[in-house]
C-alpha cells in the first residue's frame, strides 16, 4: 500500500515538472514572434506614386492628378522651388491645383499618401511648369538662332504677336544634370526680337527663351525655346607645356600684389591667346603670361568645320570696333581656321565680301594675334613663293605649293597659309595699309 501511494505521488510531481517546462516553451516561443510595430510596418516597401500633369482653367497654375492609392483617405502636396518649400495642401481627390505662382517657372510636386491613422502609403514627385488654360497660350518664339560676337553672344528670334515682352534664363553648362533645369531667375527685355549677353571666353550656357503679355491681373506665357551650347566666338587654345618649373606673377590689374603662381615642368596647361612671343594662361579668375622660349612641344585643336556664319562675322567685327577704318579689312579666325575679306559700305558698316579656309601656326611658332593690324608691306617673291601680304615684320598670308591638305591645319612657322587662288585674291583686292585682325 506504501509503494502504491509512493507511485502516485512520484506521477503526479512528474506531470506538474512537465506542465511547468511546457510553459516555458510557450512563453519563449511567444518572446520570438512579437507582433511588427506601427514604425516597422511604415518601412515596408513603398512604390512611387504614378502622378501626370492636368488640364486647368486657371491662370498661373500648378495642376497635377495621380493613380488613387488604395487605402489611402487623405493626400498630402508639396511644391517646392530650389529646395524650398513655396505651398503645400491637403486633399481626399486623387487631383490639386495650386495657383497664384509666377508663369514659366519650373516647380517640383511632390504627393503623399496616408490612411486613418496617418501612416505613409505612398509618395512619388514630379517636376513640372506653372502654365495657363491652353487656350490663352501665346505661341513659342520662332527662328531662334544665336551669333558668336567679339565679347558677347546676340539671341535672335521671330517677333511673336500680342507679346509685350520676352523673358531670357541662362544657366552655365558645368556637367550636372541641373544644367537643362531652367533656373527661376529671367531677365525681361521688352526688344521685339533680340536679346545681347555678355560671356566669358571659355564658358557655354543653355539659354531659354519665353514670350509673355500681360492682360489684367494676370500674366500669359508661351512655352520655353531652348538654345543648347551658347558660346561666343574664342581665340584659338594652346595646350603648352613647360620645359622647367617656374613661378609667375599675375598679370591682372589690381591683382599684380598676389603671390606667384606655381607652373610645373611637364604639365600642361592650356593657353588661350598668343602675342610677341608671349602665351597668355588662365588660371581661375587670374591671368599669367609665360614666354615662348619657356615652352616646348604643344598641341592645338581648331574647329574648322564650325565657321562663323556672314551674319556672326559681321556682327563679330561691328563689336571689335576696328580703330582704323579702311576700305577693306582682313579677319583671320584661327579658331575656325577662316579668313574674311570685309568691304565697308557707304553707312561704315564692315559686310563680307569673301571668305575661305586658311592654315595658320602651330603651337610652338603660332600666328602672333592683334586687334588692330594692317597690311604694312607686299613682297612678290620668298621663300619659293610669290605675292606675301605681311601683316607684321616676320608674317604673312601667303599661298602654298600645291599642298592643299595644309588649309585647315595649324602647321605653319606663324604665317597664315591660303591656297594660290585665294592668295591672288587677297593680293588683288585689300591693298597696302588695310586693317587686320588676327582672332
Amino acid at each position: 500500500m506504501n509503494r502504491l501511494r509512493q507511485l502516485i505521488v512520484t506521477l503526479i510531481s512528474s506531470a506538474m515538472v512537465f506542465s511547468s517546462v511546457g510553459m516555458c516553451f510557450a512563453e519563449v516561443e511567444g518572446n520570438t514572434a512579437e507582433p511588427l510595430t506601427v514604425e516597422e510596418t511604415q518601412t515596408a516597401e513603398i512604390h512611387d506614386i504614378s502622378i501626370r500633369e492636368a488640364a486647368s482653367t486657371e491662370y498661373n497654375v500648378v495642376a497635377i492628378e495621380w493613380d488613387a492609392v488604395e487605402g489611402a483617405i487623405k493626400y498630402h502636396v508639396e511644391l517646392s522651388s530650389n529646395g524650398e518649400i513655396i505651398k503645400s495642401l491637403d486633399t481626399e481627390s486623387n487631383s490639386a491645383e495650386i495657383t497664384e505662382l509666377a508663369a514659366g517657372e519650373l516647380y517640383l510636386a511632390k504627393v503623399t499618401a496616408y490612411d486613418a491613422e496617418e501612416n505613409l502609403l505612398n509618395e512619388g514627385t514630379i517636376e513640372t511648369y506653372a502654365k495657363n488654360p491652353i487656350d490663352t497660350y501665346l505661341p513659342p518664339v520662332g527662328n531662334v538662332r544665336y551669333l558668336r560676337g567679339y565679347n558677347t553672344v546676340k539671341m535672335i528670334w521671330s517677333k511673336v504677336d500680342g507679346a509685350t515682352g520676352y523673358k531670357v534664363y541662362m544657366r552655365l553648362i558645368q556637367g550636372k544634370s541641373t544644367d537643362t533645369v531652367m533656373p527661376s531667375k529671367p531677365t525681361a527685355t521688352t526688344k521685339s526680337t533680340s536679346y545681347v549677353k555678355a560671356l566669358s571666353p571659355e564658358k557655354k550656357y543653355n539659354v531659354w527663351i519665353v514670350a509673355y503679355k500681360t492682360e489684367a491681373s494676370r500674366t500669359i506665357t508661351s512655352e520655353p525655346y531652348l538654345l543648347k551650347k551658347v558660346q561666343k566666338a574664342h581665340p584659338l587654345y594652346y595646350d603648352v607645356k613647360l620645359k622647367k618649373t617656374m613661378k609667375v606673377k599675375c598679370s591682372c590689374s589690381g591683382h599684380k600684389s598676389k603671390a606667384p603662381k606655381t607652373f610645373y615642368a611637364g604639365e600642361t596647361y592650356s593657353a588661350y591667346w598668343f602675342s610677341k612671343g608671349i602665351y597668355r594662361v588662365k588660371s581661375g579668375s587670374h591671368m599669367y603670361f609665360i614666354p615662348a622660349i619657356k615652352c616646348k612641344a604643344a598641341q592645338c585643336s581648331p574647329e574648322a568645320k564650325n565657321p562663323l556664319t556672314k551674319e556672326e562675322i559681321e556682327y563679330f567685327v561691328k563689336e571689335a570696333k576696328p580703330k582704323r577704318k579702311t576700305k577693306k579689312l582682313l579677319v583671320a579666325m584661327l579658331f575656325t581656321q577662316r579668313v574674311y575679306v570685309m568691304k565697308r559700305d557707304s553707312k561704315g558698316v564692315y559686310r563680307l565680301e569673301k571668305d575661305f579656309i586658311c592654315g595658320s601656326g602651330k603651337a610652338e611658332t603660332p600666328s602672333p594675334r592683334g586687334m588692330n593690324m594692317k597690311i604694312w608691306n607686299r613682297i612678290s617673291y620668298r621663300n619659293g613663293r610669290p605675292r606675301w601680304s605681311c601683316y607684321n615684320q616676320i608674317n604673312a598670308f601667303h599661298g602654298l605649293k600645291g599642298k592643299e591638305y595644309l588649309r585647315g591645319r595649324t602647321v605653319s612657322h606663324g604665317c597664315i597659309r591660303v591656297n594660290n587662288v585665294d592668295r591672288d585674291y587677297i593680293w588683288n583686292n585689300v591693298p597696302l595699309n588695310s586693317s587686320v585682325i588676327v582672332y
